[in-house]
């Protein structure tokens, strides 16, 4: 009897060190999906995130009359029209009838769905025009009791990347965070327009041979960027250096002063 008991216990004990094991591997497992910015997961769009603004911001009430693609769009302000640069962000290009970039026209068609026709609050951050004469501001649609930074929307959809332009980075860190849960999420821009080159590394550019180091310039989109640095074991293995915040995002150290398109 003494050994039947003390065989229960073990067979106990044995499936409870089991139980522990699973949980264990199973958070880990979570944890390096996570880490994994190129990995394959859940592509559900981010639920919008309403603020309620410091009733002391200064906002400046606008009708948008048309969208000219993913990050500009043309505000009646008054009795004036104003092309307005959404900062903060740069989304693909339309090239005029050169070949778009990679989902340009999509970002144009959400952007179009999201304000065309609708009254929108503009927020100016440090710089108030680019050398184009734009406008450079956030843009605010109302919601409910609060409103919705557009210019997050865009790029927590995977339609724009979060860029620093100068000293205009007065939600910087909220915009890395919308890209950061994108590029997670392989949304947009970070699931449909990553090419593999080399051997099959994803974002590998054409011209590396495998052992060359890289950097930032050599990647035709940061799309690729960011591909590439997961393939090789980003966030913790980043031989080329390329998270040189070592915040998980590529090729942003570098601040232009003017947006280009």
């Amino acid at each position: 009897m003494r050994l039947i008991r003390n065989g229960l216990i073990l067979l106990g004990t044995l499936a409870v060190l089991a139980i522990m094991l699973v949980i264990i591997l199973g958070d880990a497992i979570d944890r390096d999906r996570d880490r994994s910015l190129g990995s394959s997961v859940s592509t559900v769009d981010p639920t919008p995130t309403v603020t309620r603004l410091d009733p002391n911001t200064a906002l400046t009430r606008g009708v948008v009359e048309r969208v000219s693609d993913g990050d500009t769009v043309r505000v009646r302000i008054g009795n004036t029209v104003e092309t307005v640069r959404l900062v903060g962000i740069d989304a693909p290009e339309l090239n005029g009838d050169a070949a778009a970039d990679c989902l340009a026209e999509d970002a144009r068609d959400y952007l179009t769905r999201l304000v065309n026709g609708k009254t929108v609050y503009l927020e100016r951050d440090v710089s108030d025009r680019d050398q184009y004469g734009r406008l450079l501001r956030y843009l605010w649609l109302p919601k409910d009791e609060g409103h919705l930074l557009v210019n997050q929307m865009i790029v927590g959809r995977g339609l724009a990347v979060a860029r620093i332009y100068g000293d205009d980075d007065w939600y910087a860190d909220r915009l890395a965070a919308a890209e950061l849960d994108a590029l997670r999420q392989q949304r947009g821009l970070w699931g449909e327009c990553v090419t593999a080159e080399y051997r099959g590394v994803a974002g590998a550019p054409a011209h590396w041979n495998g052992r060359g180091d890289l950097d930032c310039g050599d990647f035709s989109t940061r799309a690729n960027a960011q591909a590439f640095y997961a393939a090789q074991g980003g966030p913790r293995s980043d031989p080329h250096n390329l998270d040189i915040d070592r915040d998980g995002r590529v090729c942003v150290g570098r601040r232009p002063s003017e947006p280009s398109g």
